[in-house]
């Protein structure tokens, strides 16, 4: 376009336009400046101009003036001779298209980034090298023209250009393309013609939306080129390969190099100390070093691993730092987050949603102790934290574990307050609301730390755990059913452990890591087939141990995905070590990083050693070894009197085995659980517990058979290396024989019995704890101890009976001698029956004992199993006969009739016996308890180690006895062996032992004491003090003199602390609070009564008695319970008679006392007459037939009432329901009576004739009969039978008695119509309430509810105030839950529903005050209205009233003023708080979150 002179008239025509068209054209003209006042003209016609029109001139700046257009929108300014932006641009802030082409221009100022509306910049054809960064912070620009410049390099930040959609750098120098072109994610055509290009960056195969690429005329290379030419999309996809390769590249080069180990591969982990990155806030400084922490959640997503919360080491307080590290870099960072980010936590879980690229985190415990039940989120791609606000979530917990099912996070278990759990929750991470399913089937146990994964699609495996245990259980909850299934398993199982990993992979299930149960790392790994489609419960799967290739490390976090082990330690064998004592202090970080594919693994080779099971007793010595500086002090300490007793033991030891070489080595000082030898003596600590169960001795010896855990001896040949203390026994609820033996001896002895730990040998049956081959005689035994308690509580009554002084002669009876010779044979019968019942318990003793002894069969150790058990000795605590106690079973046994097979040596807290009655000098002698003395005062028989610290209560066989029949004699107590034997025991039987005369021989030592026991000390004077089996102050014999006593060798108190069970841990019972034990064809449950272990049905014993000896078909069940809110006691089920029998104590419902069903057949209920209206003893109902009802104590004296029931005949339905008085829906609900009969006891008051004894309604044949009770001396009795018809039949025996008349009669027979009504009634009444027993029965069952003891609702209190004391004081009321509207996910409320829900906040607050005035003002009135009332009374009745009732009258008068005076106190206090009130609640509405949209100013 030529250029045209600007004249006036031109320009005026050009302004007019520009009225019209708001766009001026001042193009084309020449022009080397705006002439002067032109915009002053401008204005005068249009001030608003949009369109500046100023190219083809030879402009090199634009005036100020220009700033005055305000509302340019587009400005052109092509072909002019601009060198430079003008600065007024700046000013132009609606500028939308800038054009300035064809300029000279070398370089573009800042200030364009400040025009934030630019949408298109045309720079091309001018004389640019270089763009600035600036340009790339135009948000708006979607077209950029940069052609025909001398442009080498573009911005590297060019991809910021978010809108941008036409790119064209046509015709420049450039070289290469920046990488951040791949985000310019609107870009439709890019231009880069003839430029020096020899490559395309690959991020731009990313480019989604580009129609064009103009790469012509460049320098690209042939394969480049090649592809150009293929077309855009090939072209595209090009790049994208070669983005993948260029970075697979990248990694292999950065990747640090791995050294592989076994099956892993080991990397050393780097981190950057001081790095400096952006957040919301600036410029920040993070440390990368993740120290070790524990309680954090591991999470493997792809190739990063992720590691969130935790408590650190180091200081021990939580964290919510989230640390991530890759595993192409080894490099640890700590992510600066955006948002919302959740609480400082530890004991949380964790899942990766897929699906979302989000990790969702739950639960967990803060650093005020609480227990948290919120969920978060973080956005991986963002690294934004958000709290979704969640509908119904669980309860607050800790040590809960989660996974992830098709878009689901499920939760389950965990520890709550108070109490662990077992419940299931599933949250839908789109919805972001919690359900908690309905199961069924067999659930897990409440437990904690559990190992949860998902197999086989909809399979949620469960193992393990911890609640006041650590399990080893595996159950299965089938997601798509709800429904539990416990998985038996077999092969070599993990132990019990809790905290460690399960994975599915390859249809196999890997458990590994976590801590076992004394709470020490493991590493081992396990594997089980979990076919896809196979049923788990009953194929028994079997676990195999694999290879694990891992050692103890301090600290190791591990995590099992994708068929690979994922793991961060301290540290490694060959990468090196960490500083120990930094360790220990938590001053180093996660170091070392190791992998290795699950495929890669092997089973684990296992020698002879270790395929035998391991000693759970050595296990626990070896970590009390390790851990024995938090023992008591005397545990690993030797004070002076043990040393000086371990000398002297020494020398008996070594004395002992040079007279005796064939005998078994003494086991006088074993070491105890720290690994320090002790005098066995004091091992046992007598002491006494808190508790009555513990006082009787079969209470005791049973609570120790079920308290603690059996286990056989490593080496059933000898006796243990280790003695545990009482303490420890009873703390691990486990131990050997010698361990129970010596714990059940210390409770003994604590309560005053004289016990002893005797050892020797025993049948293998004993050893082994197998009691397969012995009945069951739990049942007989609890019928014994309940007739011998009450013959003692009737001989103790008839004991304390005393007959009266003067007697009246009796009465002579005459007596029936044919009723007399019943009564002898029916007594005599009776004592034949005890003597057969007294054989048979004789033969099943010894069938017992045959068993025992039988069940060794050709074992070739047979009489060399070592065993140890307890002897209670007669004399102490009403003790009339010795017992031996297997402590492991609880059985007692008469020493005379006992399965053990030899005694060695025994001992109790004060000395130590050998046993010196071996038949033959040779190590196979055994010394039989049937043929020996237990005469322990008899040097002869028995060498003691301390002489003169006898038993209170030693005993011995009768002598005399031995001597007239060769028979084992009687024991008797030690107080009748002569006082020179027990003064001198080497007297005794003439000679003393060898043994004794080389311990008392010049250089050796005697340890002869003054009596602790029976034997008589010396007092300084010379003179016998008596004892407690003396019977006068002086003893016969010869007095000890000093110089017969060498050495005195004090026995040292016991090292073992006083023995301690805690409450709870009592009332276990059992060790894990069950305890399984298999009989000959039967089968003992024993479960706690109280605590998380208890059975939620309070079942506390279950027998289950079979008909085979592999215990297959089941005859009877017996189920014991207590604390049971419908008060069951007991169940019987027979389930080959499908026969049920329920007791109950009193209590329970419908006063129910026996509940027995036979299905289909009969139902019996006996009930406590004392507990229902109407007396009523026992119902039996005989289905579809009879119903027997008996009654006791009515006052009508009913004591039996009968129906019979009739067959339902056509016609018959409805009239019976009309009789019945009830509609019924089904035909079976009625059955047609067919007789009903009522039976009475006799009324004293009432005569024989008039006193009803039976009415007998006979409904089928419209007939009623009644019978009158026997009168005095008569062998017959009235009756009298009505008919419907209107006939009758009088049977009356008194002759003389008048007739009766027939409006009498007429007048009865309406009376029996109503009696009959009244039967009928009560009938259906009772089949009523049969229904309902039956229904609220399965009610019952199916909701049981269990009574809590006081003290463990204490100790929960307890708990919760000492872990959350600051849980009730954070936790308010929320005052806008009730009128907040439902809400999903992040939603939040927007200003409507916000002021909706401040308005009815704040009006159900003042509804509340309001109506609380209206209460108290109501109550003032009342009693001001009373006491007018009463005033107004009184000045009425004054002058009648006396002296008390004017006091009366005062004083009420008083209370009344009293009342009104606190009410009008309380009412005006409620009036100025009220005020108070609603301005808190405003104010806190005001400040919370959910209603911070209030705070903004409204939209327009």
């Amino acid at each position: 376009m030529s250029v045209v002179a600007l004249t006036p008239e031109a320009l005026k025509e050009r302004f007019e336009d520009a009225r019209r068209t708001y766009k001026l054209n001042i193009g084309y003209a020449g022009l080397e400046a705006l002439p002067d006042g032109i915009i002053q003209q401008v204005q005068k016609y249009n001030p608003h101009i949009m369109e500046l029109e100023l190219s083809s001139n030879n402009l090199v700046d634009l005036p100020d003036e220009l700033a005055e257009f305000q509302y340019i929108r587009v400005l052109r300014l092509k072909y002019n001779q601009l060198k430079k932006l003008p600065s007024v641009m700046v000013h132009l802030q609606q500028l939308m298209v800038l054009e300035l082409s064809g300029n000279q221009i070398t370089k573009v100022d800042e200030f364009v980034a400040h025009l934030p509306h630019i949408k298109e910049l045309d720079l091309s054809g001018n004389l640019l090298k270089e763009i600035p960064d600036a340009i790339c912070e135009m948000p708006s620009i979607q077209v950029l023209q940069l052609e025909n410049n001398r442009i080498e390099q573009l911005p590297e930040n060019i991809g910021h250009l978010k809108s941008l959609i036409r790119l064209d750098v046509s015709t420049n120098n450039l070289r290469f393309l920046p990488a951040s072109m791949g985000k310019l994610k609107k870009i439709q055509r890019i231009d880069c013609a003839n430029n020096m290009l020899g490559r395309i960056p690959p991020s731009m195969g990313h480019l989604k939306t580009l129609k064009e690429l103009n790469l012509r005329y460049n320098a690209l290379d042939e394969r480049y080129r090649a592809k150009v030419e293929e077309g855009l999309s090939r072209f595209l996809t090009f790049l994208r390969e070669e983005e993948e390769r260029e970075r697979l590249e990248e990694i292999e080069r950065l990747k640090p190099i791995g050294t592989q180990v076994g099956s892993y591969l080991e990397y050393r982990c780097k981190a950057e100390i001081g790095q400096v990155v952006k957040s919301e806030t600036g410029q920040v400084v993070v440390d990368n070093r993740c120290w070790i922490r524990t309680g954090q959640t591991t999470t493997q997503v792809g190739k990063v691993l992720y590691a969130f919360g935790g408590t650190l080491v180091k200081n021990g307080t939580k964290t919510s730092d989230l640390f991530w590290i890759s595993t192409d870099r080894m490099e640890w960072h700590n992510q600066v987050t955006k948002g919302e980010a959740p609480a400082a936590r530890d004991g949380h879980c964790a899942i990766h949603d897929e699906e979302n690229n989000r990790l969702v985190v739950f639960g967990g415990r803060n650093n005020d102790r609480k227990r948290l039940n919120d969920t978060h989120y973080l956005d991986l791609d963002t690294f934004t934290w958000h709290r979704p606000t969640t509908e119904a979530p669980p309860t607050p917990r800790e040590h809960a574990t989660a996974a992830l099912w098709a878009g689901h996070m499920v939760v389950f278990g965990g520890h709550g307050s108070g109490a662990r759990l077992n419940d299931l929750y599933i949250l839908d991470l789109h919805t972001w609301h919690w359900s908690q399913p309905a199961t069924s089937g067999t659930a897990p146990s409440p437990r904690q730390s559990v190992a949860l994964c998902i197999g086989n699609g909809n399979q949620l495996f469960v193992h393990g755990g911890r609640n006041n245990f650590v399990l080893d259980d595996l159950f299965y909850l089938d997601l798509v059913t709800k429904t539990w299934f416990e998985v038996p398993t077999g092969g070599r199982a993990p132990p019990p452990r809790h905290c460690h990993l399960m994975a599915i992979h390859n249809e196999h299930a890997f458990c590994f890591g976590g801590y076992d149960e004394l709470g020490a790392h493991t590493h081992s790994m396990y594997r089980l087939p979990v076919p896809y489609g196979e049923n788990l419960t009953t194929s028994r799967p079997e676990w195999e141990e694999w290879e694990s290739e891992m050692q103890y490390n301090k600290s190791r976090s591990t995590c099992l995905s994708e068929g690979y082990i994922y793991m961060i330690q301290l540290g490694s064998p060959t990468l090196g070590k960490v500083n120990e004592d930094e360790a220990e202090k938590g001053l180093v970080y996660w170091d070392v990083f190791k992998m290795a594919k699950l495929d890669v693994l092997k089973p684990k080779v296992l020698d002879e050693e270790s395929l035998k099971p391991k000693n759970a007793k050595r296990l626990r010595i070896e970590h009390t070894i390790t851990v024995a500086s938090k023992m008591p002090k005397t545990f690993t300490t030797i004070n002076p009197k043990e040393v000086k007793m371990m000398s002297h033991t020494e020398k008996f030891q070594h004395t002992f085995r040079q007279l005796y070489p064939h005998r078994r080595p003494l086991f006088l000082t074993p070491k105890n659980e720290c690994g320090t030898a002790k005098f066995v003596c004091t091992t046992i600590r007598p002491t006494q517990m808190p508790y009555t169960e513990l006082y009787e001795l079969e209470g005791i010896i049973n609570f120790v058979a079920d308290f603690l855990h059996y286990e056989p001896l490593e080496n059933p040949l000898h006796p243990p290396e280790y003695l545990a203390s009482p303490m420890s026994v009873l703390g691990w609820q486990a131990g050997d024989c010698f361990d129970i033996a010596a714990t059940l001896c210390s409770l003994l002895i604590g309560v005053g019995f004289d016990a002893y730990v005797v050892v020797g040998y025993g049948p293998r049956a004993i050893v082994v704890n197998d009691q397969t081959m012995m009945p069951f005689t739990g049942f007989e035994n609890k019928k014994k101890s309940g007739n011998n308690g009450q013959n003692q509580t009737n001989n103790s009554k008839s004991g304390t009976e005393k007959p009266p002084k003067y007697q009246i002669k009796p009465r002579w009876v005459m007596e029936s001698k044919f009723i007399k010779e019943q009564t002898e044979a029916a007594l005599k019968k009776k004592e034949e029956e005890e003597k057969t019942i007294l054989e048979q318990e004789a033969e099943k003793q010894k069938d017992l004992l045959d068993s025992m002894r039988d069940d060794d069969g050709e074992d070739e150790n047979k009489g060399k199993h070592v065993h140890a058990w307890v002897m209670v000795a007669m004399g102490s605590r009403d003790v009339s006969q010795s017992l031996f106690v297997e402590p492991s079973t609880g059985q007692t046994f008469p020493l005379d009739k006992s399965p053990y097979e030899g005694v060695e040596f025994l001992w109790n807290h004060l000395n130590f016996w050998v046993c010196m009655q071996m038949p033959e000098p040779h190590s196979d002698s055994r010394a039989d308890p049937k043929n020996i003395s237990f005469n322990l005062a008899d040097p002869s028989k028995w060498e003691f180690v301390l002489p003169e610290n006898l038993p209170e209560a030693a005993f011995t066989l009768d002598v005399e006895a031995d001597a007239k029949d060769g028979t084992p004699g009687t024991l008797r107590s030690i107080k009748n062996i002569p006082s020179t034997a027990r003064q001198n025991p080497g007297s005794q039987k003439g000679t003393a032992s060898p043994l004794r005369s080389t311990l008392n021989t010049p250089g050796g030592s005697t340890s002869r004491l003054p009596n602790q026991g029976s034997t008589p000390a010396t007092r300084q004077d010379g003179e016998r003090v008596g004892s407690a089996g003396s019977q006068t102050g002086e003893q016969p014999g010869g007095v000890i003199e000093s110089s017969q006593i060498d050495v005195y060798v004090d026995v040292p108190p016991s090292w073992v602390p006083k023995l301690n069970i805690p409450r709870d841990v009592f009332d276990m019972r059992c060790p894990r609070g069950q305890k399984t034990t298999l009989y000959y064809k039967s089968q003992q449950e024993k479960f706690a009564y109280f605590g998380e272990c208890s059975r939620w049905d309070g079942m506390m014993e279950r027998v289950t008695m079979y008909k085979d000896e592999e215990r297959m078909v089941v005859t009877e069940i017996r189920e014991h319970f207590c604390r049971r809110k419908d008060n069951l006691r007991e169940r019987k089920v027979y389930p080959m008679k499908e026969t049920t029998i329920e007791y109950f104590d009193p209590g329970s419902s419908f006063g129910i006392k026996e509940l027995l069903v036979i299905r289909g057949e009969k139902n019996v209920m006996d009930f406590y007459h004392t507990a229902r209206l109407d007396g009523l003893i026992r119902r039996e109902e005989y289905i579809g037939t009879k119903m027997i009802e008996t009654f006791q104590d009515r006052d009508d004296r009913l004591v039996y009432r009968s129906v019979t029931y009739g067959k339902v005949e056509p016609g018959q339905e409805e009239t019976q329901q009309a009789k019945s008085g009830r509609r019924k829906k089904r035909q079976e609900d009625v059955l047609p009576i067919r007789k009903m009969t009522e039976k009475f006891a006799r009324n004293p008051e009432v005569d024989s004739e008039e006193d009803v004894a039976k009415r007998v309604f006979y409904l089928s044949e419209d007939q009623i009969r009644i019978e009158f009770h026997y009168g005095k001396d008569r062998v017959t009795n009235s009756g009298r039978v009505f008919h419907k018809d209107g006939h009758s039949h009088i049977v009356q025996v008194d002759p003389l008695a008048p007739r009766l008349q027939p409006s009498f009669l007429l007048e009865e027979y309406q009376r029996l119509l109503v009696a009959e009504n009244d039967c009928m009634q009560s009938v259906r009444d009772s089949e009523w309430e049969v229904k309902e027993i039956a229904r609220v029965r399965t009610n019952q069952e199916q909701n049981i509810t269990l009574a809590t003891p006081y003290y463990d609702i204490m100790q929960s209190k307890s708990e919760e105030s000492d872990e959350e004391e600051e849980e009730k004081a954070e936790v308010q009321y929320d005052h806008l839950s009730p009128f907040l509207p439902p809400m999903i996910g992040d939603q939040v409320l927007n200003r409507e529903q916000a002021l909706e829900v401040r308005e009815k906040a704040l009006k159900a607050l003042k509804e509340r005050l309001i109506e609380r005035a209206n209460i108290i003002q109501a109550r003032h009135d009342e009693e001001t209205a009373a006491l007018t009332k009463r005033q107004a009374n009184y000045q009425r009745d004054r002058d009648q009233m006396t002296r008390e009732e004017e006091e009366e009258y005062e004083q009420a008068c008083e209370e009344s003023l009293f009342r009104i005076h606190i009410l009008e106190k309380r009412l005006k206090r409620h009036e100025e708080q009220a005020l108070q009130k609603y301005f808190q609640l405003d104010q806190k509405l005001r400040s919370d979150p959910r209603l911070a949209v209030l705070l903004q100013p409204p939209r327009e």
